[in-house]
């Protein structure tokens, strides 16, 4: 059986606590039809430095674990990338 949108959103928000706290999930949309992919949505609070905006596919189907690793691997990912950025980018006048 597959998680409710509503659980899988509460498990991106766990995770995006323990990740980093600017983090916020805005909401988990389902694709179209019968299917069980769901797209999750976050935004990085305060952000300046595009991308701002993070978009991670899951399955409902998958485990808790599973879901919670996937979203926990995209966000270090998105995390370090930003932050590289950020670090790089020219700083203006």
């Amino acid at each position: 059986m597959s998680m409710t949108l509503t659980d899988v959103q509460s498990i991106a928000v766990d995770v995006a606590r323990e990740q980093d706290d600017r983090l916020v999930v805005v909401g988990a949309v389902p694709a179209a039809g019968e299917s069980a992919y769901t797209e999750l949505v976050l935004t990085i609070r305060g952000c300046q430095d595009d991308p701002c905006v993070l978009v991670i596919g899951v399955s409902r189907d998958a485990s808790e674990l599973s879901i919670r690793n996937a979203v926990a691997e995209h966000l270090r990912e998105h995390l370090h990338t930003h932050r590289r950025a950020s670090v790089t980018a020219p700083q203006s006048s």
